[in-house]
């Protein structure tokens, strides 16, 4: 065997060693801590970019009740959680639209979104109730379509983010089948977790309706409003397992994001 064969024959080998470590590790790959594990949400996707938007913020509190977090601060706290297990997949890339206390306009959150080329949006709101703690249904809501005879009326506005300008109120025309899907994705899987949570007419959901931080949006998006589950009695602060029930909330909305990517 001459010198040229014997190194082509070499080479090919560690060519596909080299291969199968670069594939092994664009892929995710989930520890204990991360989402449950399933068929459906640990398929192997391309690079997605996911971008959950914590409402509210600065000096917009959101729903304010005496003796509970304030739902700004609640859904920054789940939005945390969401960004922290969907690290755990080295295939998606993750984004806050804000990551502390701060004022941010619904048009900045949008192009934020569209900036990052978002595959995913998800903005996170509180249910508003007169008992917190009391529910565990989920609402979400997709945005409806801009029908034909009102399109002479949208506004002119556009939005520049970065290498997209899209008009103002039409970003979602494209994208509505997606978003619903996405919807019913979240929803089953906190169904999973929550079976009786069908009060409120959860089956519903997701619900078609006007939303102005989603219609700008080029990508699947979603509002998910999340129940204020604290602590089982509301008159004890109880820090350590409002944190298990944040975590539970974030594991079923990563859950839902992942089938959806997978599925795609």
């Amino acid at each position: 065997m001459s010198d040229t064969h014997t190194l082509l024959f070499v080479r090919i080998p560690l060519f596909v060693l080299l291969l199968l470590i670069f594939t092994g590790n664009l892929y995710a790959q989930v520890d204990s801590d991360g989402p449950t594990a399933s068929a459906t949400a640990t398929e192997l996707i391309p690079l997605q970019v996911v971008v959950i938007d914590p409402g509210h913020g600065g000096r917009d509190a959101g729903i304010a009740q005496e003796g509970f977090l304030k739902e700004k601060d609640y859904v920054l706290q789940i939005a945390l959680e969401v960004r922290k297990k969907l690290r755990h997949y080295s295939g998606i890339k993750v984004f806050l639209t804000r990551d502390r206390d701060m004022t941010m306009a619904i048009l900045e959150r949008v192009a934020f979104a569209n900036k990052k080329e978002a595959d995913v949006f998800i903005s996170l709101h509180q249910i508003f109730t007169d008992s917190p703690g009391a529910g565990k249904s989920l609402r979400i809501y997709f945005n409806q379509t801009v029908a034909d005879p009102e399109l002479g009326r949208v506004r002119k506005k556009n939005i520049h983010a970065g290498t997209r300008v899209l008009p103002w109120d039409l970003g979602q025309n494209s994208q509505r089948v997606q978003s619903r899907r996405l919807g019913i994705s979240v929803r089953k899987a906190w169904e999973e977790h929550y079976p009786a949570a069908i009060e409120d007419a959860q089956s519903d959901y997701p619900m078609s309706v006007s939303l102005a931080v989603l219609r700008g949006i080029h990508a699947p998006a979603i509002m998910v409003e999340v129940p204020f589950m604290q602590a089982e009695q509301a008159d004890r602060n109880d820090d350590q397992t409002d944190r298990i029930v944040q975590k539970e909330i974030a594991k079923r909305i990563t859950t839902g994001i992942m089938r959806f990517l997978a599925n795609r």
